[in-house]
């Protein structure tokens, strides 16, 4: 019966992990595992599937990615740092942005206030050329957020006045803002 409620692609790497699978599938069967907090099993679906796909650019930022979640920081930025590096995946100014996002998380949970204060200044620079609105607009939000969940509240305020001053009638960032105000006057 349990069976019956998982995706297809699940149901088929349990019954048969050497089995034929697509990138996506993979992708999909460590999402899986990482909702249910098996991490060793995530890590092993991403492995098996970049084995058969290693150049997959979505493979590879989840492998990063289930880095940050397990707690090794070096080994994800190494990721991250790799694929930054692949002429191939900075075509996607959208990617690229999403990458700084996450070497800054990383950033900001190792406290390395001297990368954060350089990345804040080239997330913007991605951010502000190279994003369309609503994408920047999640962008700035995004890593503000990172910055306001560890009390960097100085940081968040520099990275959402920047946002401010390309949409100064965006409400969310105006109320982020004072958020962070409040908080770190608190």
């Amino acid at each position: 019966e349990e069976n019956n409620k998982l995706p297809d692609e699940v149901v088929r790497y349990k019954d048969n992990p050497d089995g034929f699978f697509d990138a996506e599938e993979y992708f999909n069967v460590a999402d899986y595992y990482e909702s249910e907090i098996d991490l060793d099993s995530a890590f092993e679906a991403i492995r098996r599937g970049l084995s058969a796909y290693p150049s997959d650019v979505p493979l590879r930022y989840e492998n990063a990615r289930l880095h940050i979640v397990s707690g090794d920081f070096d080994g994800a930025e190494k990721l991250f740092d790799a694929l930054l590096a692949d002429d191939d995946y900075v075509t996607d100014p959208a990617d690229v942005v999403s990458v700084l996002l996450m070497l800054a998380k990383i950033h900001i949970e190792q406290c390395d206030i001297k990368s954060i204060e350089h990345e804040v200044k080239h997330v913007d620079e991605w951010i502000s050329s190279k994003l369309s609105d609503d994408i920047a607009i999640d962008s700035y939000l995004d890593y503000a957020t990172s910055l306001y969940q560890c009390f960097m509240y100085k940081y968040a305020v520099k990275v959402l006045k920047k946002g401010h001053n390309r949409f100064p009638n965006n409400l969310q960032i105006l109320e982020s803002i004072i958020e962070c105000y409040v908080r770190d006057k608190a």
